[in-house]
């Protein structure tokens, strides 16, 4: 039967007709092993009306252009091809001793990013911010347009996620790749020679690596000289720091520069961050020096630290699976051979062979073999094509192409640079720590996991929703930067838990404590941070939306730090003791405007303080950690949610969630602020002023301050400092607030303020604040 193309319009454009040729002869017509399964078309495509017209090809990448001409040559001359074959084996022997785990050894090397061909209009860092609060402000209706969808879709993967771990199933995520030295035929003379100059550039360079990206950034952002300045004042405090503390305060008395708005404003408090870290010498959990390495996995290689040995594990028969599918071995963790394995990985070399000649319908071509869709039919992937289109006018279709196929590469890495078991943090696995590169190739495998995975991008490529067409243009930068600059260090992904008696007897030691210090910002954003704990709006399930249509603050964290993803692989569904703490991850793209109006924008200075490498710890983690917390999920009318969450279990069910994950750097971090804002306010129908209060006691449980950012709303703001003005004036502890807030009694009408107005009686009645201090318990939920 002739491949057919679904709702791909006609007549054939150049891509087409390549592809036909392609899967008329080559690897398409394989038959894997094991048995296909045929899908239905999806029915969200839209049909196209006319023949798009093909891109100009621009001349983006000179070594593209070199190695599509040494291919062609190489094809019409044997004796050329196995000189060619020859010199990429030498060549990747080569760069595997300069750099065993490099995720680029097959790719150019260029100073030319997607960002340089975008337009010249300047972005201010003010401006994109200022237009994120204020689409922030009434975004609660765009979270609720995708809440829906969400949820249902939360269930659903629940349920598949079940059944991919069945016992009478073949483990089902990821097909299997493994990497082939031999013939790497698309390394060309100028990529040796280009990768040669940045190994030059970095050695001499060394010392004014971080100077020289904030320049970058400033050139390609319009970013204004105030700001870089502020950002140079504090790469210049951190490096002074780690001398002396003393020194570092008399430098930065020294070095007045004009900087402006929230990078001025940010940068005493940075300050104040570098100092508590270096004197209190502090290190984020998992401490791999003195946590239990049968419980605490390392996966990655870090200099002068000897290999982590943990104890094997095994699958237990009838709980939770532990060992995580790596479907791209040979093997699977029970030693059976998978059918599918060589099937996989002649695909994946084919398409590495021959990606330039064949054009975009190659690579769908790859990811229908890759998910097992009919090979009589190509199903249409709109978001993809939508991408396509629009980046091939922006920096070439060579280039296009050129991100996919790193996409490839990188995956092909899998076998090589990650450990024949991973653990997944269930049972007693309390953390993993995985190198940038290590979670690069576990989310590039993403792209190729099959649709019945609750875990595949096929989801995000399949759509026709615009809002999937920028998720991808975060993605694919993410793999630019992984192919061409990876940065060097590591991520660890924690799930931090505590049972019900431990956390009473936590609560009857602090309940007598004073209220923590609370400061807050009307125009700073968490994700502008740095050297602290930010706190993601999580989901149960890790990552929420993101592999669908979701974009508020979780989803845009995840999309921001693509590597955040692996959490999804290794984390269970959120019980209600638990949280997930993530240390280390790099941001890699900025955004503008929330929900339905988000929008992918190139990585802003704001955004790039907490990638600093003098931030990075001695395992080499950058010091920020992002704790996700999910909130209780309120339906119905304003008055029936305010109601329901006066609710003495759901307050304190809420509170023990908050303090559990403010608590998760244990008892040092008094001086390293925990930055939150409306935590399940948004789609999940909060009420601010009771979830300002609620996060305000766990602050308080885990002694630590708190950072507030009230995404511009600043009347509501000065209502929550006034109302903590009058408690410390009051001398009201953890364990007075916590009784007011428990007998609030309930509103007979919705009033937004009504929790405040509650507590403000307490206040102005002695009688009522002494009798208060008899706190209640909080065992009973």
């Amino acid at each position: 039967m002739s491949k057919k193309f679904i709702e791909l319009g006609d007549p054939v454009t150049q891509d087409e007709k390549d592809y036909e040729d392609y899967v008329g002869v080559g690897f398409a017509h394989q038959v894997p092993t094991m048995k296909r399964r045929k899908l239905t078309e999806h029915g969200n495509t839209t049909e196209s009306k006319e023949d798009p017209e093909e891109p100009k090809s621009r001349d983006v990448f000179v070594s593209s252009q070199s190695s599509d001409e040494s291919q062609e040559d190489s094809a019409e001359n044997p004796e050329i091809a196995k000189e060619v074959s020859e010199n990429c084996e030498n060549l990747t022997e080569t760069l595997k001793i300069s750099n065993i785990e490099s995720l680029d050894n097959v790719t150019e090397r260029s100073e030319h990013t997607l960002d340089n061909h975008k337009s010249t209009e300047p972005m201010e860092e003010d401006v994109n911010n200022k237009s994120n609060i204020d689409v922030a402000i009434n975004s609660d209706e765009d979270d609720e347009l995708v809440l829906e969808e969400n949820n249902k879709e939360m269930r659903d993967g629940e349920q598949v996620q079940q059944d991919l771990f069945a016992d009478d199933q073949e483990l089902i995520e990821y097909p299997g790749i493994m990497k082939d030295t031999t013939t790497q035929l698309d390394i060309t003379d100028s990529e040796v020679e280009t990768a040669q100059k940045m190994e030059m550039i970095e050695e001499t360079e060394a010392d004014s690596t971080f100077v020289g990206e904030d320049s970058k950034n400033q050139r390609q952002s319009g970013t204004t000289s105030d700001e870089v300045d502020a950002d140079s004042q504090i790469n210049l405090a951190t490096k002074t720091v780690r001398t002396s503390s003393s020194s570092f305060l008399s430098t930065v008395s020294t070095c007045e520069a004009p900087a402006k708005g929230r990078a001025r404003m940010y940068q005493k408090e940075l300050e104040k961050h570098v100092i508590a870290f270096t004197e209190g010498n502090l290190t984020l959990q998992p401490d791999l020096n003195k946590v239990d390495p049968d419980r605490n996995y390392r996966y990655c290689t870090i200099p002068n630290f000897p290999a982590s040995q943990g104890k094997l594990r095994e699958d237990n028969r009838y709980g939770p699976k532990i060992v995580l599918p790596q479907r791209w071995r040979e093997f699977d963790s029970r030693g059976r051979r998978r059918d599918s394995y060589f099937y996989f990985k002649r695909k994946l070399d084919g398409y590495l062979k021959c990606y330039k000649t064949t054009g975009y319908f190659m690579f769908v071509g790859l990811l229908h073999n890759m998910w097992e869709f009919d090979p009589d039919i190509t199903y249409k992937l709109p978001a993809l094509e939508m991408y396509y289109k629009e980046m091939s006018e922006l920096v070439g279709r060579e280039e296009v192409l050129e991100k996919f196929a790193r996409v490839a590469r990188i995956a092909k890495t899998a076998e090589d640079i990650l450990p024949e078991r991973i653990y997944r943090l269930v049972g007693d696995v309390e953390s993993a720590t995985l190198s940038h590169k290590q979670c690069a190739a576990l989310v590039a495998r993403m792209f190729f996991a099959r649709p019945d995975s609750p875990f595949s991008f096929c989801r995000i490529l399949s759509s026709d929703k615009s809002i999937c067409v920028e998720k991808l243009k975060f993605l694919f930068t993410y793999f630019d930067k992984m192919s061409m600059d990876p940065p060097d260090g590591a991520v660890s992904f924690r799930l931090t838990k505590m049972d019900k008696d431990t956390f009473n007897e936590e609560w009857k030691d602090k309940k007598l404590r004073s209220l923590p210090e609370v400061e807050f910002f009307d125009e700073m954003l968490i994700e502008d941070t740095a050297l602290c704990t930010q706190v993601d709006f999580a989901n149960e399930h890790l990552g929420g939306g993101v592999l669908n249509h979701g974009s508020v603050q979780e989803e845009i964290r995840f999309l921001m730090c693509p590597e955040m993803m692996v959490g999804m692989l290794l984390c269970e569904k959120m019980k209600q003791l638990e949280a997930i703490s993530i240390v280390g991850a790099y941001v890699f793209s900025s955004y503008t405007g929330y929900g339905h109006t988000l929008k992918w924008a190139e990585l802003q200075p704001n955004h790039s303080r907490q990638n600093t490498n003098e931030f990075r710890d001695r395992f080499g983690r950058l010091r920020v950690e992002t704790i996700a917390i999910d909130a209780i999920l309120f339906k119905g009318s304003k008055l029936d949610c305010q109601t329901e969450q006066l609710n003495k279990a759901n307050i304190i069910r809420e509170m023990k969630k908050a303090s559990i994950g403010f608590m998760s750097q244990g008892p040092k971090f008094t001086n390293i602020p925990i930055v939150t804002g409306w935590w399940g306010c948004g789609a999940f129908n909060g009420d601010k002023p009771l979830k300002f209060i609620i996060q305000v006691i766990a602050a308080g449980v885990a002694d630590r301050p708190l950072h507030f950012c009230s995404f511009g709303e600043p009347e509501l703001a000065a209502k929550c400092k006034k109302i903590i003005e009058r408690m410390k004036q009051k001398d009201v502890t953890l364990g007075m607030l916590f009784s007011m807030i428990n007998n609030t009694g309930l509103p007979h009408k919705h009033f937004e303020f009504y929790v405040f107005d509650r507590i403000s009686t307490y206040l102005s009645s002695s009688e009522d604040v002494e009798s208060s201090k008899s706190s209640p318990s909080v065992s009973r939920a």
